[in-house]
């Protein structure tokens, strides 16, 4: 019921408040979660039928499908390496350790690197839930604000990644990804002050 809730609330308030309130009496009777489908079903179908309501479902499913889970991701890279930097168990530099010469001098770079690089990872899982809060609240200028900061954590990641040991293929990936959110944010915009301006006759 809350989807349903979420999804309508700005669509259409009174059409939410209503449905609410029959929520109640549905769950006194026992019938609450089939109330619940049905709305969500009828919320759904009510939004696919305007343009405004077209833009709410593209919005919230970028921000849930696509920069929540990236936002989830950098932070869990983020507490798996704290784990290992804190208890001393990197398995990874355990062997540059135990390596020759030059693997040595990577390790040497991994260990002065990795504390900026996990408050890099940090700081883009958080900048990553704020822009996709953005995004579905439309809030165009702060998700661009956000999208820059991104960038700019993103160029100080790959620079302490470059300081240890380029990996070409890894830093192409960060890139290219980024790029895709970024052209996300004005894209999405364009579209919905396009279908939201006045047709000229």
């Amino acid at each position: 019921m809350a989807v349903a809730l979420a999804l309508m609330r700005d669509h259409d308030r009174r059409w939410a408040q209503a449905m609410a309130l029959e929520f109640e009496h549905a769950g006194r009777d026992g019938h609450g979660l089939r109330f619940a489908w049905g709305c969500t079903t009828v919320a759904l179908q009510r939004l696919t039928g305007s343009s405004a309501g077209w833009h709410l479902l593209v919005r919230h499913a970028v921000a849930v499908v696509v920069l929540l889970p990236m936002a989830l991701f950098h932070l869990g890279c983020a507490m798996h390496g704290l784990r290992c930097w804190v208890l001393d168990r990197d398995p990874y530099l355990a062997a540059l350790e135990a390596g020759d010469a030059g693997q040595r001098v990577i390790a040497i770079a991994y260990r002065t690197w990795s504390p900026p690089i996990l408050l890099g990872l940090v700081l883009l899982g958080g900048l990553h839930i704020l822009i996709a809060w953005r995004i579905a609240a439309s809030d165009w200028h702060r998700a661009r604000r956000g999208m820059i900061a991104a960038a700019l954590v993103v160029a100080g990641l790959l620079a302490c990644i470059a300081a240890i040991h380029p990996t070409t293929w890894g830093m192409m990936l960060q890139g290219v990804a980024l790029a895709a959110e970024m052209l996300a944010v004005p894209i999405l915009a364009a579209w919905q002050a396009r279908s939201a301006s006045p047709a000229v006759p």
